[in-house]
């Protein structure tokens, strides 16, 4: 299984998924109350690809999995208010899935509002858009950030980094499995655990760890080419304004 696991294929993921299953209760966060040990919570941070996470979140709702994919509104590479991004998060909802708020500190920083107030708002705007409340929040890149997280012990939420919540924290960050950490995974040993999957990392069929962000440039580069494609059209189309009679007679 952990060679398998290692080529981050879909066959692979769902392979897991089966084999957890075993004796695993799969679930979000929103459904820890709900369910006694033992459980898995599954969890996606979506720092990237949003047609990446909506193909787990099909395959995952394809086998009765709901799990927690959270969003960020400080992304570099998508807009949650602009239509296609809002239509993806929309679907993976429908599918039943959790959704839950990624919270980049760093950028709450930048804000002239205190951090409680940026992390509200983005909640807040969420649950707007999505129509349905947003129970649990996860800190961005918590291994690089130079401060602890602001709402580490925040009662109002469920936090991902509540170690009450699980005894053993699984994740492949950057396509790197821990090993110790998987075969615990697969020993059937713990009782409460935390699977992290980020949907940018797998594919259809065994791709290069190398090759991974050079394709998911590429798709962004051919976006932004159609993007130009299209204001070229636009801005091809326009015509020049004609001159007002008023101007006509001043010159």
């Amino acid at each position: 299984m952990i060679e398998r696991l290692k080529s981050f294929t879909y066959d692979g993921y769902v392979a897991l998924l089966e084999y957890i299953q075993k004796k695993y209760e799969i679930i979000s966060f929103d459904q820890i109350n709900d369910n006694k040990t033992p459980y898995i919570i599954l969890r996606h941070d979506v720092d990237a690809s949003l047609s990446d996470a909506f193909k787990m979140a099909e395959l995952e709702a394809e086998m009765n999995i709901t799990s927690t994919y959270f969003f960020l509104f400080s992304c570099r590479y998508y807009n949650l208010l602009e239509k296609d991004a809002f239509q993806a998060i929309t679907k993976i909802s429908d599918l039943g899935h959790e959704i839950g708020l990624h919270y980049d500190v760093s950028v709450y920083d930048l804000y002239p509002i205190k951090s409680n107030e940026a992390l509200e708002n983005e909640i807040m705007l969420l649950q707007r858009l999505l129509n349905r409340q947003v129970k649990s929040i996860s800190m961005h890149n918590p291994s690089i950030m130079a401060k602890d997280d602001p709402f580490k012990s925040a009662s109002k939420y469920i936090n991902a980094y509540d170690y009450n919540l699980f005894d053993l924290y699984v994740s492949e960050s950057c396509r790197v499995w821990h090993i110790n950490d998987l075969e615990k995974l697969l020993s059937y040993k713990y009782d409460k655990i935390q699977l992290v999957i980020h949907p940018l990392l797998w594919r259809e069929k065994t791709v290069d760890r190398k090759d991974v962000l050079d394709e998911f440039f590429y798709e962004l580069s051919c976006e932004n080419d159609k993007n130009k494609q299209s204001w070229n059209e636009l801005w091809n189309g326009a015509k020049p304004l004609k001159k007002t009679e008023h101007e006509e007679r001043s010159n």
